[in-house]
């Protein structure tokens, strides 16, 4: 883990924006020990016990294609964050298939802006080796997480947020 003094204090609730590499990513961010809730597809929440699990914990459900599903999560996060409890976003919405940074969606910078609360970008890299998208059998991969300086949303457009999350975040691709 790299920049771990770039972590908010337990008491501030940020934006973490995540690149999203593998399904492992998850397991991954939690190494960093820290408290939040994240946006996740629905149908994730259909498991059994384990998106059972994930409801009754607070974590996020959107639908894909549902606009009134992207507002009520919009609304659910807003939520978190005044409630003290940061929400970690992968802005690309779904896994890479090669490593390489997708386009990011506006939502949790648009989010960052109206709230006034900062993002805090983060990489992650070596997932993509450890499970590959697709697969089921995880590979022994070394795994780096660098936290990037949070970045405040103040005197910016969502654009340029989401700009500048981008940069860092590639930055230690």
């Amino acid at each position: 883990i790299k920049g771990r003094e770039n972590l908010p204090k337990k008491s501030k609730a940020v934006i973490y924006v995540v690149n999203h590499q593998s399904q492992a990513d998850i397991i991954v961010i939690y190494a960093l020990k820290t408290r939040f809730r994240w946006l996740a597809k629905h149908s994730l929440f259909l498991i059994p016990l384990f998106g059972w699990a994930m409801s009754l914990i607070g974590y996020v459900s959107v639908k894909r294609g549902s606009k009134f599903s992207q507002e009520r999560s919009v609304v659910k996060c807003a939520q978190c964050l005044k409630n003290g409890t940061s929400v970690l976003f992968f802005p690309e919405g779904t896994r890479s298939i090669d490593g390489n940074l997708r386009e990011f969606k506006m939502g949790a910078f648009r989010l960052a802006l109206t709230l006034h609360v900062p993002i805090v970008p983060i990489t992650l890299s070596g997932c993509t080796e450890m499970l590959p998208k697709g697969a089921i059998v995880p590979q022994k991969s070394k795994i780096l997480i660098h936290i990037h300086p949070e970045l405040s949303p103040v005197g910016k457009t969502p654009e340029e947020l989401r700009d500048q999350a981008r940069i860092a975040i590639e930055s230690a691709l």
